[in-house]
């Protein structure tokens, strides 16, 4: 009596063909292999891989070596705008998002993800790259080099305050925002943007004390009937399929993450869909906003990587929580 293995090869036999299985693994020529550790030292091998030294710590050569390159999953990002004539941006991947609308005081607004040099500064591009820029044999790649990306635009750039008295952070504006970026089911949208509050109170996040009070004024807007862009961002958390993903800030002596990164303290029901990051360099130094009240919902990254530039090149140090940040969005598609 013959078995089924017989069956199968006599009966792919007589049709001209052998059945053939497809190797598990994936070299970084593309090439396929029954070999996983083989596979995974091939990219780390690559020199497009050693471009970015946060691969190599986040260990993506293994989520490669699967074939897990974040294609088909939408990533977003909200930031300072995109170069979209950079070379890293090419191959039909990259989307810009559009929003316009009346802030709450009736003025219009009109903004496009591209990078405007007369309001924007380098950052969104920098940060963009280090998700998603092309594996394309040039300086680096980022961790998501397959997967389609969608980016708004700020109106500012990365040192835009993040106080409750800005008024370039109108909450319909916010909201519209998230809103576009919902609508295009994107998995995470990566907001590693602002400095400090002009507002010395809303800078403090030292301690649990510190961190309640540098919220007041927000909550005395909220409650006073005036939504802030924090509102808009806790919102959109709740309205939209999305993660954020949010940098704890630059200060070493800081306990607890930036108020925007701590949210969920505030709102624990969006817990499951926030994300803060604190960071590290190559030396395995941490200098940044520790986890504090956020260790539920903190991770920390690696920082200053290759990254792409607004005049079309490469940076070699993106860094600060700003760069460890956008490590994350880029790797949650391959897990």
């Amino acid at each position: 009596m013959r078995s089924a293995a017989a069956v199968l090869l006599v009966a792919t036999a007589s049709s001209g063909a052998l059945a053939q299985e497809t190797p598990p693994y994936v070299n970084a020529d593309g090439t396929g292999t029954y070999d996983l550790q083989a596979a995974m030292q091939s990219w780390r091998d690559d020199p497009e891989f050693q471009g970015n030294w946060g691969l190599k710590a986040m260990k993506a050569d293994g989520a490669y070596a699967l074939g897990i390159t974040g294609k088909g999953v939408r990533i977003g990002v909200f930031d300072s705008g995109i170069l979209s004539s950079h070379q890293e941006f090419g191959g039909g991947r990259l989307n810009l998002i559009y929003v316009e609308g009346f802030s709450t005081e009736g003025k219009p607004f009109g903004m496009s993800g591209e990078y405007n040099p007369q309001i924007n500064d380098g950052h969104g591009t920098g940060m963009t790259g280090l998700i998603v820029a092309s594996r394309d044999n040039k300086k680096m790649h980022g961790v998501a080099f397959d997967s389609p990306f969608y980016v708004a635009n700020t109106g500012g750039r990365d040192d835009l305050q993040q106080g409750s008295n800005n008024p370039a952070l109108d909450f319909n504006f916010f909201k519209s925002t998230f809103d576009a970026l919902g609508k295009k089911n994107v998995r995470v949208v990566n907001e590693s943007w602002g400095s400090d509050s002009a507002i010395l109170s809303e800078r403090r996040t030292g301690s649990i004390s510190d961190l309640v009070f540098a919220s007041r004024n927000f909550w005395k807007l909220r409650t006073g009937g005036t939504k802030t862009w924090l509102d808009a961002a806790v919102k959109g958390a709740r309205q939209h399929g999305f993660v954020q993903v949010v940098s704890n800030g630059n200060d070493s002596k800081s306990a607890n993450p930036d108020l925007f990164a701590s949210q969920p303290f505030f709102n624990p029901d969006v817990e499951r869909k926030w994300l803060a990051v604190s960071g590290y360099d190559e030396t395995g130094s941490q200098v940044y906003n520790k986890c504090g009240v956020a260790k539920w919902w903190c991770i920390m990254g690696p920082s200053g990587m290759s990254s792409t530039k607004t005049d079309g090149n490469y940076m070699d140090n993106a860094n600060g929580t700003s760069a460890a940040s956008p490590t994350f969005p880029g790797l949650l598609p391959l897990s």
